[in-house]
C-alpha cells in the first residue's frame, strides 16, 4: 500500500499542487466516498482544506472501481487533471481498485 500512496502523492505533486498531501488520505477519502455506491460512473467532490476541492471521476463496478481522473481546484487556480496509473489493488472494504491511463514509473 505504501507504494500506491507514494504514487498518488507523486502524481499530485507533478501536477503542480503546491501543498503537502498524503496519498493515504486521498486513498481513504476515495474509499469512503464510494462506500455503498451502486454500479455506475460518478463525479465526486471532496473538500480537503478550506480552499481546496478534489474532484474524482470514478466508475464503480461489482468488485472494483476505476479512478480515471483526479482534478484539484483551489480558489486561485485550477490544476490540470491527473490521469491515474494502471494498476489494481484491494481497498479497505475488499473492493479492488483499478487506476487507468498511465503506469507509474
Amino acid at each position: 500500500m505504501e507504494e500506491l500512496y507514494a504514487a498518488i502523492e507523486k502524481k499530485i505533486k507533478a501536477s503542480g499542487y503546491p501543498r503537502e498531501i498524503s496519498g493515504a488520505d486521498v486513498y481513504d477519502d476515495i474509499c469512503d466516498q464510494i462506500e455503498g455506491k451502486e454500479n455506475g460512473s460518478y463525479i465526486l467532490l471532496s473538500k480537503f482544506e478550506d480552499d481546496v476541492i478534489f474532484e474524482y471521476h470514478i466508475t464503480v463496478m461489482d468488485d472494483d472501481f476505476n479512478l480515471g481522473v483526479l482534478t484539484m481546484r483551489t480558489l486561485r487556480e485550477y490544476l490540470r487533471p491527473i490521469l491515474m496509473n494502471k494498476r489494481t489493488i484491494q481497498t479497505r472494504s475488499g473492493r479492488r481498485v483499478c487506476h487507468t491511463k498511465y503506469p507509474v514509473r
